[in-house]
């Protein structure tokens, strides 16, 4: 379905948005990879990088209301599973989810000049899909952070923005990770993001966000032959939210 085209919102894209963002993203990406190349512990420059993350989301004049808070503990660890539809998850999740994370994200974000450099300045993985095998390594690498510094990750179990609103089906790696890890998934619904820049379309146009954290699910008993059931019952919980 062709978006239909409101001439004031790409105006304010062109004029406003894109050159404002795009100055404050480069200047938070310096600021960020300057600061860990100094000795800055990477966990310090979090509430900064929020409110980059906070600002973006002002720019497109775009709300963002938080529900399901009270079902996670800010000190412990999870795997935060959401679905994806649109630039606005990343800025929404970055800017309001209260618990220290690392991202596992896509390769080809890494190659964004200034932004992919402050990812891994600050521990953030990257996903090279070019073969099971490589997906497999990054994944491991990702368990690695989370042993090590005791912090939650974030994925988007779909693997690409969804081009209809609706959610996906949902890949296996991050279950897979559930598994090795025996950590709890923590699914999260993200609706408002499509409508303020879907995929293919380069303008924006406000809308409110609303990101739901959900309940953490157990994985104790998660298993290889049962795992199909825990992405059906994630995937389920999570469209059931959006698309009501």
């Amino acid at each position: 379905m062709k978006r239909k085209i409101y001439p004031f919102w790409v105006s304010y894209s062109v004029i406003v948005y894109y050159p404002l963002g795009i100055v404050i993203t480069a200047i938070t990406a310096i600021v960020v990879i300057v600061m860990v190349t100094l000795g800055v512990r990477a966990a310090r420059l979090n509430g900064f990088v929020r409110l980059w993350a906070k600002f973006i989301c002002a720019l497109a004049l775009s709300a963002v209301h938080v529900v399901g808070r009270e079902h996670i503990d800010p000190r412990k660890s999870y795997i935060f599973l959401a679905n994806h539809q649109g630039w606005y998850d990343i800025f929404s999740i970055y800017g309001y989810l209260p618990n220290r994370f690392a991202w596992i994200m896509k390769e080809e974000l890494g190659r964004i000049p200034l932004v992919g450099q402050a990812c891994k300045k600050v521990g953030h993985v990257f996903i090279d899909r070019s073969s099971k095998m490589k997906s497999m390594q990054s994944l491991q690498k990702a368990e690695r952070i989370l042993k090590d510094n005791n912090s939650s990750v974030v994925l988007f179990p779909e693997g690409t923005r969804t081009r209809t609103g609706k959610v996906g089906m949902f890949k296996r790696g991050a279950f897979f990770m559930a598994y090795d890890l025996h950590m709890p998934i923590v699914p999260m619904s993200v609706d408002g993001s499509f409508d303020i820049k879907p995929k293919g379309s380069w303008w924006i146009k406000p809308h409110p966000i609303t990101l739901t954290i959900h309940e953490p699910i157990n994985t104790d008993n998660l298993t290889h032959d049962n795992m199909q059931e825990y992405i059906d019952q994630i995937h389920e919980i999570i469209r059931k939210d959006i698309e009501r």
